[in-house]
């Protein structure tokens, strides 16, 4: 077998969980054994996952012409600088800072003394429960006109490539900060558990906007994959109205909102309807201004 082969094989059945899963394995593993900072091991692996899409992006993609500049690369780098890149990490570190404060965990301090879950069970909770306030949240941005406003620009986006996984706005980002840290306060999470989920989450949002030709399989019935989430930037409404969830699928498959389809491919991505520059100041301006698009009319009668 050619080293060709080799490569090809690795990045079609090996590299989704190996950085979904390995990742945050050995970031769980690093902050055992060294006397590192978690807010900075989320960090590291972070940005070596980033990079290491952004390489397989540019040797194994799913569309050769999403690799090309569509003149949007400037607006992507400057929301991957200015604005979207702080605030996620700013909610990435903000939620291991939440872990230290003295208030933290309001409901779980109400349980009898010497009460105690293992950080995995805080995990699995956790995730469960963020992922549903994750999906709720997603779908009703697509039908609350202001809340559109702001997330179409994320969908504003006309190919998919890992970096406009930070084409959002800084409302919308706040708002999805607030909700994770809100549970934070009440439920009491430890370091481990935010790490882990931290970094997991971030990499299958990275993976699910990528450029990667990847071969899913069954991962499709579990996490939002690339395959997923295409079919949810698509033009078409009917069928990108689904597959809301951010990490997990499963709330799709519960509540009828999953779609997968072998029977064609999407390559036409953006939102029908409107002419939203690619500029982060007109991205920044857009949700206060009085054109309102012709998109949300029709997400909203569907």
């Amino acid at each position: 077998m050619s080293f060709k082969n080799i490569s090809n094989f690795i990045v079609l059945n090996i590299s989704f969980p190996f950085l979904i899963l390995g990742f945050p394995i050995a970031a769980y593993f690093t902050s055992i054994e060294m006397s590192v900072a978690p807010e900075i091991i989320v960090a590291i692996f972070l940005t070596m996952g980033f990079f290491i899409i952004y390489f397989l992006e540019c040797h194994f993609p799913y569309l050769k012409e999403w690799n090309h500049n569509h003149h949007d690369k400037k607006s992507d780098i400057f929301h991957f600088f200015s604005n979207s890149l702080i605030l996620v990490i700013f909610q990435n570190i903000g939620l291991l800072l939440l872990t230290k404060i003295e208030y933290t965990g309001f409901i779980t301090k109400q349980m009898p003394a010497g009460f105690k879950i293992h950080w995995f069970i805080q995990f699995l909770l956790f995730y469960l429960f963020i992922e549903l306030i994750h999906y709720v949240t997603h779908k009703y941005s697509h039908t609350n006109r202001f809340l559109w406003k702001l997330h179409e620009i994320h969908h504003s986006a006309k190919r998919l490539h890992a970096l406009n996984t930070f084409r959002i706005h800084f409302l919308d980002t706040i708002i999805r900060i607030a909700i994770p840290a809100l549970l934070l306060l009440l439920l009491d999470i430890s370091e481990n558990a935010i790490l882990v989920y931290t970094i997991h989450s971030s990499l299958v949002g990275f993976l699910h906007h990528s450029n990667i030709k990847i071969n899913y399989r069954g991962w499709n019935h579990i996490f939002s994959t690339a395959d997923l989430h295409r079919f949810h930037h698509s033009k078409k409404i009917n069928i990108s109205n689904t597959n809301y969830g951010k990490a997990l699928i499963i709330y799709d498959l519960i509540f009828g909102t999953y779609y997968n389809s072998k029977f064609h491919d999407v390559t036409d991505v953006g939102v029908e309807g409107t002419d939203l520059p690619d500029s982060f100041i007109a991205h920044s301006k857009y949700p206060f201004s009085k054109n309102s698009s012709s998109e949300y009319d029709k997400y909203s009668s569907t």
